[in-house]
Parts: structure tokens; sequence; C-alpha cells
């Protein structure tokens, strides 16, 4: 069974890494000198944390974060910091606990409450999960970005036709959210529903074209439908646009194999085996 790939890419026209990691590491000596003569001065540790986390120093940016709380214990974006990084580093435990201190400490916060509903997600705590993503959209109805991920987690609990109508309502309040309309496109494909599922996937290819497993998402439905030629150009659109994106690889040689064209090899020279799969777009 195919599953669907909801991830993004980073943004084109960026600094290289190598002139990140100067600039960075410029600010972090900056901001240690200013710490000097301020050593108890909240922003200047939390920003420390900022820049090592924009380093990849997440582990070193969770220090300097709390010390941040012990000299101001209701610093909301040091907590919000706190949990981003444990999140970075897979520590979604930690990162639970940080979001459930940082919601009551701010308990109006919608996004915030999407946060938290994201880190149970993780934790496969399902139905805390919902009851988080229900709270944000009562927090904030409009924001698109909730009932997103109210339907995300009401999907992953076989509530189909809820899940459904979140999606279409995240898309009524935001038409141009690839995210939804990848995600409800998948939603269709699971139900069987192909042709609606094709519409929304072409839709999500529009506003993001160059991620690699919206083509991939494509080429699965194609596929199942039958339409082979049609699903290895979406697998070599994604392979073009990623040479390393391996479930395109993988499910390059299904429909070849069906149309009887013979199998395609990876990079290596191993022939292709493993069945078709979707893959989803992470938090």
């Amino acid at each position: 069974m195919a599953t669907i790939d909801r991830s993004s890419i980073s943004a084109n026209g960026q600094p290289s890494d190598s002139v990140q990691k100067d600039r960075g590491n410029s600010l972090i000596e900056s901001l240690r000198r200013r710490l000097v003569s301020s050593p108890d001065n909240p922003d200047l540790v939390n920003d420390l944390g900022v820049a090592l986390a924009r380093s990849g120093r997440i582990a070193e940016s969770i220090a300097q974060f709390q010390a941040a709380l012990n000299i101001a214990p209701h610093y909301y974006q040091a907590y919000r910091n706190l949990a981003k990084a444990h999140v970075d580093l897979d520590q979604v435990d930690e990162a639970e606990n940080v979001l459930h201190k940082l919601v009551e400490l701010q308990p109006q916060s919608a996004t915030d409450y999407c946060a938290l509903g994201h880190a149970r997600k993780r934790l496969d705590r399902l139905q805390p999960a919902l009851e988080a993503f229900e709270k944000a959209v009562g927090l904030a109805p409009n924001l698109a970005e909730a009932h997103h991920d109210l339907a995300s987690v009401l999907a992953d609990l076989n509530r189909f036709p809820e899940a459904k109508r979140e999606y279409q309502r995240a898309l009524e309040l935001q038409p141009d959210y690839p995210d939804a309309r990848n995600n409800l496109g998948v939603l269709c494909q699971e139900q069987g529903q192909l042709d609606e599922a094709i519409g929304y996937l072409r839709a999500a290819i529009r506003l993001r074209p160059a991620v690699a497993g919206g083509h991939n998402n494509l080429g699965v439905v194609l596929a199942e439908q039958r339409k082979f030629h049609e699903a290895v150009e979406c697998y070599h659109q994604a392979i073009a646009i990623d040479a390393n994106y391996t479930v395109g690889w993988n499910n390059i040689g299904n429909p070849i194999r069906a149309t009887t064209v013979g199998p395609v090899s990876v990079t290596t020279g191993t022939p292709i085996q493993r069945a078709s799969k979707l893959v989803v777009w992470p938090w």
C-alpha cells in the first residue's frame, strides 16, 4: 500500500553553509563578549541559544535556553526555543513537557497548542494530540494550520470523513496551502477516490513544484490507475529534483515492470525490488 510525502525543501537564494557558519560564529562570539558584562540578561542568553541552534549546535543551545529560564522563569520565547531545540534533537518527550508548560503560560496561543499536539502525535499519543488540536481550533477557528493539524490526527484515528472536512476547511481559509492539498490528496487516495486525489496532488505540485515527494505521490496514484507511463514521468521528475530520493528510485521499477520495459537500477546498479511507497511531510 502506498503512503505520501509531505516534506518541504529549503528556500532558494540562501547563503552557503560556510557563509552562514562564519556569520554564526561571529555572532556567537559577539554575544559571549556582551554577556561578560551582562551575565543576567535573559535576552542575551536566549539570543546566544538561538545563534548556537542556527549554527547546528543544538545541545549547547538547550543549556542557554534553560539558563535564560533560570533568570526569567516566565520567558515565553525561551520556552518556545527550548521546545524547538528538543524537537530538533528528536527529544520529543522533553519537548512535550516544555510545550505543556508553554500553554500553561500562554493559554490563549493556538499555535502553541498546535505544537503540543504535534509532539503528542510524534509520541503516538493520538487522543491527547486530538485534544490539543481541538483546543487550537477553538481558540483560532480561522487558523488554517489548526484545521490542517486536526485533520491529520483525525486521519490517524481513522475518522476519515471528519478529517476530510477539516482539510477542506483549511483550504477554504488558505487556498494556497500546499500541505493541506497534498495531504487531502493522500486521504482521498487512501479512500480509493483516485480522481479526486489526483486533482489535489496536482494542485499541491503547482504550489510547491520543487518538492520531490509531491511528484512521487502523484506517480503512485497514477500507477494505481494503471497510467504507468505518466507515473514513470512523475518518478523521473522526483529524481530530477533530488537524485538521492530513495523513495522515487524504489517506486520507479514497479510501473516500468508493469509496462514490460524492464526494471531500472539505482546508481549502484542494484535492481529495484521494493514496493511503491508514499512518505508523509513532517511537521
